[in-house]
Parts: structure tokens; C-alpha cells; sequence
């Protein structure tokens, strides 16, 4: 006798609690990508170009971010994975939903496993509005570009002080920050007197492409406007003395 459960048996064993499990962090995106939607339609075989559970998250985030709620996604899910060769085990569907719903962001089109499934930026608007707006909080220019032995301790902590702030106030990768020296003190950990000179250091490097300083003294109440370039370009070249 084979007591190997079936997709079509998962569906009915949804704990109840499951079904007050909405998405509270409705992303806004108005429908499916046409790459995931493809893998949706036609389902995987083990040792395709994506596995199968890649497939499966991609598929649950892909719902997370239309706004759909637990319940719905998993009964898509399951659905889809009857068309798998073989399917997903009842666990592994759970561990795929239970990522989805704490992850709560749909794969970009610059994921290395969308790529691979991708129908091209000519027929995917998609794909090309992403290359369009390709700035990330990355900073693997930053390493690569070897900053982290060009510039003082204090220049470091300021400008990882910079990303945070962007973050924090919402102006996205390389977006225009107001701030005073308090504040770069407060996330930087260091003195403010120290941040000025940070500052004045990172100006004279390509990490930023406008710098207005402002004041140290908290009772003039002038604050100083910065902003980091993006893509992180490679630092100036020293240009060797020409000999005649």
C-alpha cells in the first residue's frame, strides 16, 4: 500500500490559522511577470534550468507581491505542482510558503535564476524597466574598486553612515541626503568634529557627486547636503608627472 500523500491531499490539511494569513506588505505590482507566469502554466522537470522548489518560491513571492493571501497561493501551488515531474513533497511546499510569506519581495529581474528562464527585454516590460532603474544598495564595487584601503577609518564609517540614511529616509541608492553632523555622528560613531573631516575626505574622492557642507555647530542649524554616485565608480587615477 503506498501512504505516499499526494498534492491533492496537502490542500485540505491548511491549519485553520492559515486562513487569517494575509499579506500585509502588498507590493503594489499589478500582475505577473511572464517568465514566472510560463513556469506557472507548463510546471518543471527534476534537472530543468531552474529546480523545482526555486520554482515554487519563485512562483509563492511572485503571488506575495500581487497582493495575494496564504490561502490562495498555496492553493496555486498546489495546483502547479500536480504538473511537476516529480512533484514537491507536502513539506516542501510548506517550507516554500513559510519563506515566501516572511521574505514578502518577489524576485527581481536581475536574479541569477530568473535570468535563466527569461523571455528577453524586448518583450518583457519587466525586464526593461529594471535595467532602466538598475541602482542597488551594492557594494561590491566598493571592494572591488579597493576603498576600504584608500580611505581614512573615519571616511569608511561615514559613508556606510550615508547608505543608512538613505535607507532610512527613502531616497533609494545615490539619492539626495540633507543631514547635519549629528546625525552622521549619532549612526557613524564618531565625534562630530570627526565627521567633518570624513566628509571633506570622501568630496575629494568619485564616491560623491555633491557635496554642499554644512555646519558642525548645532546652533546654526545649517545642514549639509551629500550624495554618493551610483553605480560606485573606480577612484582617480593618479596621472604620472610627463617628462620632457
Amino acid at each position: 500500500m503506498n501512504d505516499i500523500e499526494t498534492p491533492k491531499d496537502i490542500l485540505p490539511k491548511i491549519k485553520s490559522n492559515w486562513s487569517q494569513t494575509a499579506n500585509p506588505f502588498d507590493r503594489g505590482q499589478q500582475e505577473m511577470k511572464p517568465c514566472i507566469s510560463s513556469v506557472l502554466e507548463t510546471g518543471l522537470e527534476e534537472g530543468g534550468k531552474i529546480d523545482r522548489s526555486t520554482g515554487a518560491l519563485m512562483i509563492a513571492l511572485e503571488f506575495v507581491g500581487l497582493g495575494k493571501d496564504w490561502p490562495f497561493t498555496f492553493q496555486e501551488l498546489t495546483k502547479w505542482n500536480l504538473k511537476n515531474k516529480p512533484a514537491l513533497t507536502e513539506k516542501e511546499l510548506h517550507s516554500v510558503m513559510t519563506y515566501a510569506y516572511e521574505k514578502k519581495h518577489p524576485y527581481r529581474c536581475d536574479n541569477g535564476n530568473l535570468k535563466k528562464i527569461c523571455i528577453g527585454k524586448e518583450s518583457c516590460k519587466f525586464a526593461s524597466k529594471n535595467s532602466q532603474n538598475a541602482k542597488s544598495y551594492s557594494i561590491s564595487l566598493y571592494y572591488i574598486h579597493d576603498y576600504q584601503h584608500r580611505l581614512s577609518n573615519s571616511a569608511k564609517l561615514v559613508y556606510f553612515a550615508l547608505i543608512e540614511l538613505e535607507k532610512q529616509n527613502k531616497v533609494g541608492p545615490g539619492g539626495l541626503i540633507i543631514t547635519n553632523h549629528q546625525t552622521l555622528a549619532d549612526v557613524s560613531g564618531i565625534s562630530r568634529k570627526t565627521v567633518g573631516k570624513a566628509l571633506r575626505e570622501l568630496a575629494e574622492t568619485p564616491l560623491i557627486v555633491r557635496f554642499e557642507p554644512g555646519s558642525s555647530k548645532q546652533w546654526e542649524r545649517k545642514g549639509t547636503i551629500i550624495q554618493r554616485a551610483i553605480p560606485i565608480p573606480p577612484p582617480k587615477q593618479k596621472v604620472p608627472d610627463s617628462k620632457e
